[in-house]
């Protein structure tokens, strides 16, 4: 995804952020200290949705790639877990589930 051609005020950028952050739109104009009404004329303006959708997408890929980094870790602790006679029958029997539940996907 491209970024968006023009940049935007930093008061649009806080609203941008608490857009992806809380749950309606009254609560991110709240967090970004602009009316309500404010927010709704900014997602009509086409340069405001890209700057959205292009910092929700930054996000997300942030996201996964941190997963991804850690994946291998999860997996060699999924691993202990199960060969670890030490551990309970029941933390032993969940950590197989899952990587077979991973596995059949």
């Amino acid at each position: 995804m491209l970024p968006p051609e023009k940049r935007i005020s930093p008061k649009r950028e806080k609203a941008v952020m608490a857009l992806l952050e809380q749950p309606t739109i009254a609560k991110a104009a709240e967090q970004a200290g602009v009316h309500e009404s404010t927010l709704y004329r900014w997602l009509k303006e086409h340069n405001f949705q890209r700057h959205l959708a292009y910092t929700s997408w930054q996000m997300k890929n942030r996201s996964i790639n941190r997963m991804r980094q850690t994946m291998s870790e999860a997996v060699n602790l999924l691993e202990k877990v199960v060969k670890d006679e030490k551990e309970s029958t029941h933390a032993r029997l969940a950590a197989a589930r899952t990587i077979i539940d991973r596995v059949m996907q």
